[in-house]
C-alpha cells in the first residue's frame, strides 16, 4: 500500500490502476509515499499535514517520492529528509545537488484535440513577478510601449499599486486570464530559471487552451521544443502577433510543439513521471 500528499488527480488515477493506495488521514502503515512538496509559502493546512506526514512516515525506512514542483524546500529540510529513503526530484535541467530532473507533466495533445475560441486577448501573462520583473518589463511592457494596440493583459499578486499604476498608464491591464481565449504568451523567467532550466508550468496549461507560448531566448535549455516560436525581443513578437498567425496556423505550431515533446522530451510526459513513481516505490 503506497500513501500519497498533494497529487494531481490524472497522477492518483494513474497510481490506483496498477497499485493499492491507501487512506493515510490515520497514519496506517505504508510500502512507500508520494509527496507533491508543499512550500513554505503557503498558508495552507496541507502544510502542517505534510510536516505530520513527513515526520512520522521519514524514520520507517520506507521509499519517499518527493516532487518539489516549486523548488521551495530549504536545505535544512534537505539535509534532515535525505538521512532517510527519501528520493528528491525537481524540474529544473541543471538544478540543486541530491536532486534528479522532472519537469512539470503534460498530457500530449494533437492538432484536432485543440479548440478555435474567440481571442478576447492578444496576449496574456499569469503568474507570479517574483524575480521577473527584468524579463516582464522587456518582452511585455516594452511591447507594448512600441505597439500600443496590441492588447495585453496580466494576471498577478506580486505587484505594488505604484506599479500596477505605472503599467495601466502604459496600456497594460490588470485582470484574470482565462487561456481559452488568449492567443498568445510569453515564457518569461527569472535570471535564475534561464540559468537552471526550469519553464513554469502555466506554459502548458496555456498550451492546452491553444494559447501559443513564445519563447524567450535566454531559455537557451528549450529551443528545440518550442524553436518555431523563439523571440528575441519585441520586432520578433510583433511580427508573430500582429496577423501574421491565424488561429488555425496558431494550432498548428502548438500540436508541433508536442510532437517535439513526445519525441525528443519525454520527460515532460505524464508517462513519464508515472514511470519514475514505480521505480522509486515499486508496483
Amino acid at each position: 500500500m503506497i500513501g500519497i500528499l498533494n497529487i494531481e488527480k490524472e497522477i492518483k488515477e494513474l497510481i490506483t490502476e496498477t497499485i493499492d493506495m491507501a487512506d493515510i488521514n490515520n497514519l496506517p502503515s505504508l510500502d512507500g509515499l508520494v509527496v507533491n512538496w508543499i512550500p513554505n509559502s503557503m498558508d495552507s493546512p496541507l502544510l502542517i499535514r505534510q510536516a505530520e506526514i513527513m515526520s512520522h512516515y521519514a524514520g520507517k525506512k520506507i521509499p519517499i517520492f518527493i516532487h518539489d514542483r516549486d523548488m521551495s524546500m530549504s536545505y535544512k529540510e534537505f539535509n534532515w529528509l535525505r538521512k532517510f529513503n527519501v528520493h528528491f526530484f525537481e524540474p529544473a535541467i541543471n538544478g540543486r545537488k541530491g536532486f534528479s530532473f522532472l519537469p512539470y507533466w503534460t498530457r500530449i495533445l494533437r492538432y484536432e484535440d485543440l479548440k478555435n475560441n474567440d481571442i478576447v486577448t492578444k496576449i496574456g501573462y499569469k503568474g507570479t513577478l517574483v524575480g521577473k520583473l527584468q524579463s516582464f518589463e522587456k518582452y511585455y511592457i516594452s511591447h507594448i510601449e512600441e505597439f500600443p494596440r496590441i492588447g495585453i493583459l496580466y494576471e498577478t499578486e506580486d505587484l505594488k499599486d505604484s506599479k500596477i499604476s505605472e503599467y495601466k498608464d502604459k496600456g497594460m491591464e490588470k485582470g484574470i486570464i482565462s487561456w481559452n481565449n488568449t492567443a498568445f504568451t510569453i515564457a518569461i523567467g527569472t535570471l535564475k530559471d534561464y540559468r537552471v532550466g526550469y519553464i513554469d508550468k502555466n506554459i502548458f496549461e496555456a498550451m492546452k487552451d491553444n494559447c501559443l507560448p513564445l519563447l524567450p531566448i535566454e531559455h537557451r535549455f528549450y529551443g528545440s521544443m518550442f524553436k518555431d516560436t523563439i523571440v528575441k525581443g519585441i520586432s520578433e513578437i510583433n511580427f508573430l502577433v500582429d496577423g501574421n498567425i491565424t488561429t488555425n496556423i496558431r494550432s498548428v505550431l502548438i500540436s508541433e510543439i508536442y510532437e517535439r515533446i513526445e519525441m525528443y522530451y519525454p520527460e515532460f510526459t505524464l508517462e513519464y513521471t508515472m514511470d519514475k513513481i514505480k521505480n522509486v516505490i515499486g508496483g
